[in-house]
């Protein structure tokens, strides 16, 4: 079984590095991608 976590942190990681980032400003524009991604699909209406 496949642990989906661990492949979304590696693949993080691997940015971090690609595009000469910290890792942590990687898993923070991660993560507030998908805060905003969940806040968008809510239907109030």
């Amino acid at each position: 079984m496949i642990d989906i976590s661990a492949s979304v942190l590696a693949r993080l990681k691997n940015e971090a590095v690609k595009n000469k980032r910290s890792y942590q400003v990687c898993l923070q524009i991660f993560l507030s991608r998908r805060i905003f991604t969940k806040i968008t699909k809510i239907k109030i209406f």
